[in-house]
């Protein structure tokens, strides 16, 4: 029996009753503080959600998309997808407080202060006399509303600058310029999460056009439209990757579209639209920095159709995206030192934001903790300590002598990961350039690879990078329904482990194993983690295999039926 389009609506009535369910569950105690939330019934509640979710994916792609029947599957998944987000806005964020640096950089920017010259560590002074007129502008501003002393207060490593770039800089300013300054934490909460819930609504939108493009079913929407990963980490927690998400998704649409009407557009029409993908890509860099990956594939597209049209995205994206950036670029110590501009003196334990995320910050990864742990040299303690490393550790020490000598790095086994991360993506990169280069020569959906590819970038890049934070994999949802490996769905599923943390982290609870002691968040880091990542891992593995068989079947099928009786 072919499932129908009511069938899909009692499944979204029944994920609109388990977020509400979270909702009851976190907001109930959420007066008795982090360390007595109900963390493990909370991240419970969105894996029944996620199975739900499946569930649904896979009564969407079979629902009649007949002319009447479409239009009502589409307006279904749309406003069930409203629904969903409009349900966890009314909480407070679950497990993370990012939405408070995203407040005070927008108070701060909307008066007329750079965000990004000093950390809320120092605004929060208890110096009677500053004579830095900014700096006591600033403190002012800390203590003109309690909203406003709550925000900055807040802020997780307040000893930071700010990492975010200039486009998510001006959102914040522009919500929190409409939100009156004596309105409370939570009515700044809920109008910045509101915006951010905005740019994801647009999103969906363009994942429509896309799916339209690529000639794939409509319910596939439901992939990134209903995905509880989704919901959590943007109407929720409010994460700003939906700015740059939404900017990069409509660069790709828009280059698609550029495209597929090469030989009917005239030469001046088809250079705007080039300059309008590299202005929309541009956008999202400034937003947030991974939308950069999209550059050479881009400018490969572009240049299978003349080198200058390659060279224009290119020339076109690095004027502005410069643009865009410079604001944040200026300000960067690393560029002033090399471009010999005045520095601003920095106070004992406060550190340049951007500079200490590139280079130290690492969670919830396994493949280069890996590398990062086994160059390493060993600690004193065996608390905490990684059981999986495998190299000497005189070998490990010499390494870091070496590295550290040469001056190239004062974090060398950081240092080694990156350099091996980054050297493995680019490999991987061109492996992947190359085979769709070779594909949309004869290719059916020439379309299809395109977004395929421009998916498997991004998640090779997310598997790859030492901070997989579960927000960062948002950055690939609105292309994982065009991966014809379905293992990949359930990479969402498998990262809400990831909050399990924090219950280690506020337990007692320690074990031995390999002769270590493991502690709290060390039990996660070090234990946890690997299971996480070794489902993610296996169900990429059978997704392939499960491909693989289905591509050779339908293979076989169709050279049988060329043979002749």
């Amino acid at each position: 029996m072919k499932p129908t389009l009511s069938t899909l609506v009692l499944l979204g009535g029944l994920l609109c009753s388990v977020f509400g369910a979270v909702n009851f569950v976190w907001l109930y105690p959420s007066v008795f503080g982090l360390e007595n939330q109900p963390i493990a019934c909370t991240v419970s509640l969105y894996f029944v959600a996620c199975t739900i979710w499946i569930w649904s994916l896979r009564v969407s792609v079979k629902v009649d998309t007949s002319a009447a029947t479409g239009k009502r599957l589409l307006a279904t998944i749309f406003w069930f997808a409203i629904c969903f987000r409009a349900i966890q806005v009314c909480i407070p964020p679950i497990l993370e407080i990012d939405l408070y640096r995203y407040m005070w950089d927008g108070l701060v920017t909307s008066n007329g202060v750079s965000p990004y010259l000093y950390a809320p560590k120092q605004v929060l002074t208890d110096e009677l006399v500053i004579d830095d007129p900014v700096l006591a502008k600033l403190t002012t501003l800390a203590t003109k509303t309690p909203s406003h002393h709550a925000i900055v207060s807040n802020v997780h490593f307040a000893e930071y600058t700010t990492i975010y770039p200039p486009v998510s800089q001006l959102v914040f300013a522009a919500t929190m310029w409409i939100v009156p300054d004596h309105a409370s934490a939570t009515v700044h909460l809920t109008a910045i999460r509101f915006t951010l819930v905005l740019f994801d609504v647009a999103t969906i939108a363009l994942v429509v056009g896309l799916i339209r493009m690529a000639g794939v079913h409509i319910g596939w929407l439901v992939a990134y439209a209903w995905n509880p990963l989704v919901i959590k980490e943007i109407a929720n927690s409010g994460h700003l990757d939906s700015i740059a998400v939404c900017f990069t998704t409509a660069a790709v649409l828009l280059l698609l579209a550029t495209l597929t009407k090469r030989d009917r557009l005239p030469k001046a029409r088809f250079a705007w639209a080039e300059i309008g993908v590299a202005c929309l890509l541009g956008a999202g860099t400034a937003a947030k920095l991974f939308p950069v990956l999209f550059v050479p594939l881009f400018a490969m597209l572009f240049g299978r159709q003349s080198w200058r049209s390659g060279a224009r995205f290119l020339l076109s994206y690095f004027v502005l995206s410069t643009v865009m950036m410079g604001w944040m670029l200026v300000e960067n110590d690393t560029v002033k030192q090399v471009l010999k501009l005045p520095q601003a003196e920095t106070q004992d334990g406060v550190h340049e934001g951007l500079n200490g995320f590139l280079t130290d910050w690492r969670m919830n990864d396994v493949v280069f903790t890996f590398v990062f742990e086994n160059c390493k040299p060993d600690r004193q303690t065996k608390i905490n300590r990684a059981w999986y490393v495998v190299t000497p550790n005189p070998w490990r020490q010499r390494l870091n002598d070496f590295i550290q000598t040469s001056g190239w790095s004062k974090s060398p086994p950081f240092f080694v990961a990156r350099l091996l991360s980054v050297s493995a993506f680019l490999a991987i990169y061109t492996v992947l350039l190359v085979r769709l280069h070779k594909r949309m020569g004869a290719s059916k959906n020439p379309h299809r690879d395109v977004l395929e590819t421009t998916f498997l970038l991004v998640a090779t890049f997310f598997v790859l990078q030492p901070t997989q934070n579960p927000w960062y994999w948002v950055w690939a949802l609105p292309f994982v329904c065009f991966a014809k490996n379905r293992g990949w769905m359930l990479v969402s599923v498998c990262l809400f482990a990831y909050y399990f943390r924090f219950s280690f982290k506020f337990s007692e609870l320690e074990f031995q194993f390999a002769g270590n002691l493991y502690q709290k968040a060390g039990i996660f880091d070090h234990c946890v983690a690997w299971l996480e990542h070794l489902a993610i891992f296996a169900s990429i593995g059978v997704g392939a295999f499960l491909a693989a068989y289905a591509t050779n079947k339908s293979k076989s099928t169709t050279d049988a039926t060329k043979c002749p009786t």
